[in-house]
This record gives C-alpha cells, sequence and structure tokens, in this order.
C-alpha cells in the first residue's frame, strides 16, 4: 500500500484493526478480512486499491503478472517467503 502514502496507510491499519481486530502482521493470513475492509472503506473505489496492493505483491515477490488476485498473489508470496 506504499502507492497511498504514509498517512493513509496508517489510517488503514487502525481502521483494520480497530473493526476487525486484525492487525498489519496478520493481513497476509486473512486476506478476506483485508478485503472486507477496503470495501468498508472505499466502497467502489476499493478495486482500485486493491489493484495496488495487488501489484506491489507481486513486483516484491516476482510473481507473474497473470495472477490477478490478491487472495491468489498473497498465497504465492507466502510460498515464496
Amino acid at each position: 500500500m506504499a502507492t497511498l502514502g504514509t498517512q493513509v496507510n496508517q489510517v488503514i491499519y487502525f481502521h483494520l484493526e480497530r473493526t476487525w481486530g486484525i492487525q498489519r502482521e496478520q493481513l497476509p493470513n486473512s486476506p478476506e478480512k483485508l478485503l472486507e475492509g477496503l470495501k468498508m472503506m472505499f466502497g467502489l473505489g476499493s478495486k482500485v486499491v486493491e489493484g495496488g496492493i495487488l501489484r506491489e505483491v507481486r513486483n516484491s515477490f516476482g510473481i507473474t503478472p497473470a495472477v490477478t488476485d490478491l487472495r491468489e498473489a498473497i498465497e504465492l508470496a507466502k510460498e515464496t517467503s
């Protein structure tokens, strides 16, 4: 979520922890909660944020651009870590 900026990231993490009881470190194990939280915060705009996170995950872990689902990308990233 680096493309959103530090302050926006902090607000998102705060909201996810407050609403879902999930901390930043737990997000890779709970992608559904992440996606639900983004939908609650951004509505239809959550798809744009999700796309940005997907790009970051693919770039950081060398995942092929053919992977278009964030949940799948997170699982592949966990396997390579």
